[in-house]
């Protein structure tokens, strides 16, 4: 298992943008001054844990799951530009093949996103203001729902 608490902060921290006037479509490059802000991609908390069994021998039956707390994408700390926090979970086994001398052969499958959690672990975007009302673009990487991969190894 693991655990990390973590935070990761910009001291001073000055937004700069642009600011649109539709009455005329003119525009100003401005900026504002938010302080000390959380650092873009930088949870609070993430974590892990594994539980490995060996119910006979040569065969081995994983347990994992991580979870990654909430996060923002830019250093405004918006909440218009935030990952939410997610769990994801997965199950594998493995099983060993002894071959002649120290060879061996290994066959793998694991079954990921195990609660077919939807989630999405990265993004990007960006502000400007309209009028001085701040207007927000993102785009999320939705990741896969529950799925499976299976693999053959050979040692010598």
């Amino acid at each position: 298992m693991n655990l990390t608490l973590s935070r990761g902060r910009i001291t001073d921290f000055t937004n700069y943008y642009f600011n649109y006037n539709t009455s005329d479509w003119s525009e100003e490059y401005t900026s504002s001054n938010l302080g000390t802000v959380d650092i873009a991609y930088s949870p609070r908390i993430t974590g892990s844990a594994e539980l490995e069994i060996n119910p006979v021998k040569n065969l081995s039956l994983n347990l994992t799951g991580k979870y990654v707390g909430k996060q923002y994408f830019d250093n405004t700390m918006s909440e218009n530009r935030v990952i939410n926090p997610y769990f994801v979970s997965g199950i594998s086994a493995g099983y060993k093949i002894p071959l002649k001398g120290s060879d061996e052969l290994m066959l793998r499958f694991m079954l990921n996103n195990l609660l077919n959690s939807s989630y999405e672990n990265n993004a990007y975007g960006g502000m400007w203001t309209e009028d001085g009302a701040e207007k927000t673009w993102a785009y999320f990487f939705p990741q896969a729902g529950i799925h499976y991969t299976a693999g053959i190894s050979l040692s010598f």
